[in-house]
């Protein structure tokens, strides 16, 4: 089991996707060092849900998502999400990601969020999967 956990952690340790493991009190358990470059999050912070890593105008899809799945069974998985995140030069960046409740599993104990930074993705992709097309088939323009 041991060789196991080693091989896994060091897979998540060069991982360039950002994985962060959440408590059901949404305090960070795990952070990848990826995600911790990228957030500047690590497992001692206290995260404060009021002052977000996440744009004000993207916390409602999250927290939606999170509360049905927090609602599943054990190893669901959230619909894809695209959100901005607060990198730690200040700067908002798209995100794809996806929750993962596994809040039941005991070696686990949480909700697993496996991201990865979509800012360099073309603007039509990004668009599209960031908002369902109109009935004309028109897809709205966002700015990055």
């Amino acid at each position: 089991m041991r060789e196991s956990d080693l091989r896994f952690r060091t897979l998540a340790e060069h991982s360039t996707d950002l994985v962060v493991v959440v408590g059901a009190d949404l305090q960070p358990q795990y952070v990848s060092p990826a995600a911790g470059r990228f957030l500047g999050l690590t497992e001692a912070n206290r995260f404060d849900p009021a002052s977000s890593v996440i744009h004000p105008d993207d916390g409602a899809k999250v927290r939606e998502q999170m509360t049905a799945i927090a609602l599943a069974p054990v190893g669901t998985q959230s619909d894809p999400i695209v959100a901005r995140f607060l990198r730690t030069d200040v700067v908002y960046r798209w995100v794809d990601l996806v929750l993962t409740n596994l809040l039941a599993e005991p070696c686990v104990t949480g909700f697993v969020i496996n991201a990865r930074d979509s800012h360099h993705r073309p603007a039509g992709t990004r668009q599209l999967r960031a908002r369902p097309a109109s009935p004309a088939g028109f897809v709205p323009t966002m700015a990055p």
